[in-house]
């Protein structure tokens, strides 16, 4: 039998369908038995996909877990990454694509790519036709073909399941562009992508109150960087500012990463609709991250 690794839910009893699993709470260099498990509840990702690999295979046990649980959307970035490398049994990428829009997140040029997720900001919304997004700017400085993956109206969990089903490679770079954190993804297949401040629905708004909104918001940005950073890829977080009394308290969190590029006065134009980034702001935008990327990346 190969040398096998389960993850499973972390209340889940192991010893009801194998006896022969040791369970796994801390990382060790040397396993000396053929059959281990583990869980996010047991050991954090980062120390997971160390003794990964010391394994032939990781075996999936998704029977354990409530799908609408955040152990469970945390696990799935898990495997993600792992089935990049290496065998990942009773996981299935077509599960998780009927989440995903008609985007062409698949194939790649085989040079190193500049890859960018976001919402409208990002979209180009607002520019002519010959005027150039941030992302276009930044592509030609840096000489890398460019992967725009966005969509007006998404939300960042839009962008998190669009980037960690992405081909991204460890040369490429990554550019993510939070929006605003009142922008939730409804369950569907797929999701529908919706602004809590033009809503009507009473039980969404009972449901999201300012606490809940930015517990869910930091805990994708959390999830995001955790996986961009085990795979081991350049990357830059850029934000549309909140305007809410809790600004301040996004922005104390977003800069507690290093890859976060905070640059309160690039936004100096509006587009043609009055509301999106105008051409100069995309061209200041380009310029704070292209600093920000030799800075934090060298």
């Amino acid at each position: 039998m190969s040398k096998t690794l389960h993850i499973v839910h972390p209340t889940f009893d192991v010893s009801t369908i194998n006896n022969k699993s040791i369970l796994l709470t801390v990382p060790k260099d040397i396993l000396p038995n053929t059959e281990y498990h583990t869980s996010l509840g047991d050991m954090p990702a980062a120390d997971i996909l160390s003794v990964s690999k010391q394994f032939e295979l990781i075996n999936f046990i998704p029977d354990t877990f409530n799908s609408k649980d955040p152990i469970y959307y945390e696990t799935v970035i898990l495997l993600t990454y792992l089935q990049h490398s290496m065998k990942v049994n009773n996981f299935f990428i077509d599960q998780i694509e009927t989440f995903i829009d008609n985007l062409n997140i698949s194939s790649r040029p085989a040079d190193a790519t500049l890859w960018v997720f976001g919402c409208s900001h990002s979209h180009g919304v607002g520019l002519l036709p010959n005027e150039l997004r941030y992302s276009d700017i930044i592509s030609q400085e840096l000489n890398m073909p460019l992967k725009s993956i966005t969509k007006p109206g998404a939300s960042t969990r839009w962008s998190l399941r669009h980037l960690i089903n992405s081909n991204i490679n460890p040369q490429d770079l990554v550019i993510w562009q939070l929006t605003t954190p009142d922008r939730i993804s409804l369950s569907g297949k797929p999701p529908t992508e919706l602004i809590l401040s033009a809503t009507k629905n009473p039980h969404l708004l009972e449901v999201y109150t300012d606490g809940q909104i930015y517990f869910d918001h930091m805990s994708l940005v959390n999830y995001g960087v955790q996986y961009l950073r085990a795979k081991g890829v350049r990357f830059v977080i850029t934000s549309i500012q909140p305007n809410s009394k809790m600004s301040y308290s996004y922005k104390k969190e977003y800069a507690k990463y290093k890859e976060y590029c905070y640059s309160p006065n690039f936004n100096v134009d509006t587009g043609t609709d009055n509301l999106h980034f105008g051409k100069i702001s995309h061209k200041n935008l380009a310029l704070s991250i292209l600093n920000h990327i030799e800075y934090t990346h060298g």
